[in-house]
């Protein structure tokens, strides 16, 4: 069995200097919805989760119908209030748990995109792939942690960030698989601009 761990698909931006702390106030999460085939927008067992969005703090969110033997996909949309002017933030990195069931020679690719609405031709793009090359099946519990290029909100200015969208999506390739993943995990990173 050969894992191989996540990739950049794009370079990063030289990054800025990035702030040890949060603005003051803390931005709240105001607005918290998704979409996709993985979650979609009238699943009763997606969890609403607002709170903080403190520098460095995990956002965990939970869903339970992101399972399937081919594809699927998750978008988390969220937006902040009570945001102070001159900051931005910025997703560091994410990480999906679940299980994984992969017969030999069959592999989970994983797509993870981040973006801004406003700036939806920004994107920044992560991926990685678990492979079964072995013999046995594959079938275990996993989480895949996938750094994504910061891709900066606008500089707040009077109102929050704007709208962030992560999307998740896992793909069976080869012979045959399964992936149920139950939630996903967020570290922000804020900056003065």
């Amino acid at each position: 069995m050969r894992s191989s761990a996540s990739t950049l698909l794009l370079a990063a931006a030289a990054p800025v200097f990035v702030a040890a702390v949060c603005p003051d106030p803390v931005p709240q999460i105001s607005s918290l919805s998704w979409s996709g085939s993985g979650c979609p927008s009238t699943s009763a067992s997606s969890v609403k989760n607002y709170g903080p969005m403190e520098f460095g703090e995990v956002k965990t969110f939970t869903f339970n119908q992101l399972d399937s033997d081919n594809t699927e996909n998750c978008e988390i949309h969220l937006q902040a209030a009570q945001a102070p002017s001159g900051w931005q933030v910025a997703v560091r990195d994410v990480a999906y748990s679940g299980d994984v069931m992969l017969k030999p020679n069959s592999q989970l690719d994983y797509f993870t995109q981040v973006y801004w609405s406003e700036k939806a031709d920004d994107t920044g793009i992560a991926k990685g792939t678990i492979t079964n090359a072995d013999t046995d099946v594959y079938n275990r519990a996993v989480t895949i942690r996938s750094t994504v290029p910061e891709k900066w909100s606008k500089c707040i200015s009077g109102s929050g960030p704007g709208i962030l969208n992560v999307n998740f999506r896992p793909v069976i390739n080869g012979d045959a698989g399964r992936f149920s993943f139950k939630n996903a995990t967020w570290h922000l990173d804020w900056r003065k601009c």
